[in-house]
């Protein structure tokens, strides 16, 4: 008996330790017209959004993925787990075009898109999907992709993609970052092995 009241003294004190350390962060979208510049071990997340209804946003977690740090991507030894904070960007009303987030350098994943319709409450589970992955160099300009969803929808359906598109968007992006290219390079920077798009986002370094 004893032991049983032990064990579940331990397990409320773990449980109630883990709690607390879960952080909830909110990230503000910028333009290079007011970038915040960034702190040690950062690097910038760029992403071009294509984005409608009345309130979406995402939420992502850092992977703890020590190999992943050089390459970018999760390797074959390493184990699928997330840090315990919480990250969330606010996508309502925000015109179409390029965003940039100063970040820690890491191995991210997107695990949910929040995109209610009317009063129904609506969101995307993605934290099993490794194309909603993206990686964070640091001091670098790291383009993830395009965010979409699209305006026409249903009640219990919408249409969410997170797109490479880097080529279709390298002009866009240049016009609106090269006065940061001096300092920061651009990369491509999926947070999943794709040779064909690894070899792409390098041409255009």
């Amino acid at each position: 008996m004893k032991f049983f009241t032990l064990f579940f003294i331990l397990l409320s004190l773990w449980l109630s330790h883990a709690t607390v350390q879960a952080k909830a962060y909110i990230k503000t979208l910028m333009t290079s017209a007011n970038l915040e510049p960034l702190q040690k071990n950062q690097g910038y997340l760029v992403l071009y959004l294509d984005v409608n209804g009345s309130a979406p946003s995402i939420e992502f977690k850092k992977m703890k993925a020590r190999k992943a740090n050089k390459k970018g991507y999760l390797v074959s030894s390493d184990k699928i787990s997330f840090t315990n904070n919480t990250y969330t960007i606010a996508l309502k009303d925000k015109k179409k075009g390029i965003y940039l987030v100063p970040l820690l350098a890491g191995l991210y994943q997107i695990t949910r898109v929040n995109a209610p319709y009317y009063d129904l409450p609506y969101w995307l589970p993605t934290e099993n999907n490794k194309t909603w992955r993206f990686s964070i160099k640091k001091g670098q300009l790291n383009f993830i992709g395009e965010l979409n969803i699209a305006r026409e929808r249903g009640t219990n359906f919408i249409d969410v993609k997170l797109y490479n598109r880097f080529a279709t968007h390298k002009a866009e992006i240049d016009a609106a970052l090269h006065q940061l290219y001096k300092d920061f390079p651009l990369s491509l920077s999926v947070g999943y092995r794709d040779d064909f798009l690894k070899a792409l986002g390098s041409s255009h370094e």
